[in-house]
């Protein structure tokens, strides 16, 4: 949450204060919301599962952000579908893919229940995994922030 909160501080006090939000700007605000509240949401989701139940919460928990992060995953590939990322760095661009990839496929391995061990360590990965995901964006846009133009890093 904080991540969101400090870069929409960050992109009101670069260039994008005098209204000079481009689409790829729009792109990284709005991915890095979403994947932020994504975080949130799975940090807290927990707590809420095993209130409600007295059953293990991870992988009810797992079910219900794997389709969320299926969307996040949908989302990035079609950025790179439409040719956006020709501004980023292509190094980051696919260390972003594969760690959408990585917590998509960590949620499924969950969901799928075909660990036989505890999956909080796998759950906790996959938080982790979106989280850097977040702090991914957070630096896209931050780095932009300050540039006159719209390239990415």
């Amino acid at each position: 949450m904080a991540l969101a909160g400090f870069g929409g501080i960050a992109a009101g006090l670069g260039y994008r204060t005098r209204g000079e939000w481009s689409d790829d700007d729009q792109i990284r605000l709005m991915g890095m919301a979403y994947t932020s509240l994504l975080v949130v949401f799975a940090a807290l989701l927990p707590f809420v599962v095993h209130q409600l139940s007295d059953i293990v919460p991870w992988r009810v928990c797992a079910l219900i952000i794997w389709p969320l992060q299926a969307y996040n995953l949908v989302s990035a590939l079609r950025v790179f579908r439409h040719g956006i990322p020709t501004a980023y760095n292509p190094v980051a661009s696919i260390l972003l893919l594969l760690a959408q990839l990585a917590a998509f496929a960590v949620l499924s391995v969950i969901c799928s229940n075909l660990y036989i061990e505890s999956n909080f360590g796998l759950y906790l990965l996959a938080s982790v995994l979106i989280l850097f995901v977040a702090a991914l964006l957070f630096y896209r846009l931050l780095s932009t922030s300050f540039k006159g133009g719209a390239n990415a890093t």
